[in-house]
């Protein structure tokens, strides 16, 4: 597999919040999912970061309490302060990033502590005027996030550049599911025509690719990182229909000026594909088949 085949292009964007302006440019290629919305149906994604970082929280290298940590993909901040403050004890400070403003003014409302900050950052975008305010990070976490990276190599490689030199990262993103199945279906879907574009370009490429745990570790090796735990996670997700339905109708990579019905109508049409692709018949449900790439990382030698 060449770089070609992983590679994909993403715009550069500026951090809104550090220039004080708002990038219009980010705002007009990205479908945000709303914070209210979003906030308390991340139940799934919690619980299998909770078990993530249980496995490997113990394999990061003992720190002296002074060190700042950055948590990619913060949303509405919740994670951030419930479950990952506590694991990263003692600490200097947290500090959360999402590339959506509106999660990041939900997080500073909502989800404050004295030891996090939250900002808004693009990860496949331009971090140097990041790192001149904040500086380097002795670890690096992100969760459920680089799968929404349109250049997922230049998103590890800013995970790199984030990190102090002995510093250290774990990443856990989606590689497969079902539900990319359906968006494809829906984008087939005349009604839909309008966001067949971004529901297509919402699945990344790693979605095609028959050897999955060949993928991420061609990602890896294209970032500049030190693989220490790197794996293609089999996971299966049973749900209900309505576990189905509060699950993603925050995630449906629709346009955001969609209308409520339509909104409604074409999470009806979501889960009629999801029960066509893999529905549990004997339990009214949904087994989705997903493969979850997990890596820790640090630096290789000589990097800054």
């Amino acid at each position: 597999m060449s770089l070609h085949e992983i590679h994909e292009t993403c715009p550069s964007n500026d951090d809104p919040t550090l220039a004080e302006k708002t990038t219009k440019d980010i705002l007009d290629q990205h479908v945000f999912i709303k914070p209210e919305v979003y906030h308390g149906k991340n139940f799934v994604q919690k619980n299998l970061n909770i078990r993530d970082l249980q496995w490997l929280t113990n394999a990061f290298l003992e720190d002296n309490g002074r060190q700042q940590y950055l948590d990619i993909g913060c949303a509405s901040g919740d994670f951030t302060r419930d479950v990952l403050l506590s694991k990263c004890e003692p600490c200097r400070r947290i500090v959360g990033v999402d590339i959506s403003p509106d999660m990041v003014r939900y997080a500073r409302e909502h989800a404050s502590h004295p030891k996090i900050v939250y900002e808004v950052l693009n990860i496949a975008g331009d971090v140097s005027s990041f790192i001149e305010k904040y500086g380097r990070f002795r670890r690096v976490y992100s969760f459920f996030t680089l799968h929404w990276a349109r250049d997922q190599v230049r998103a590890l490689r800013n995970i790199a550049e984030l990190m102090t030199p002995d510093g250290e990262c774990l990443v856990k993103f989606i590689g497969k599911t079902s539900a990319f199945d359906a968006w494809m279906e829906l984008a087939r879907n005349r009604r839909w025509r309008s966001c067949a574009k971004v529901l297509e370009e919402s699945v990344p490429s790693s979605h095609y690719a028959n050897n999955q745990r060949a993928y991420i570790e061609m990602l890896i090796e294209k970032s500049g990182l030190k693989p220490h735990t790197c794996e293609a996670l089999r996971q299966e997700i049973n749900l209900s229909v309505q576990g189905l339905r509060d699950m993603f109708s925050p995630l449906l990579p629709v346009g955001n000026d969609m209308g409520q019905e339509d909104k409604s109508d074409i999470l009806d049409d979501f889960v009629s594909e999801m029960l066509a692709i893999c529905g549990n018949q004997s339990k009214d449900g949904v087994a989705i088949l997903e493969i979850h790439y997990l890596v820790h990382a640090s630096k290789r030698s000589g990097q800054l």
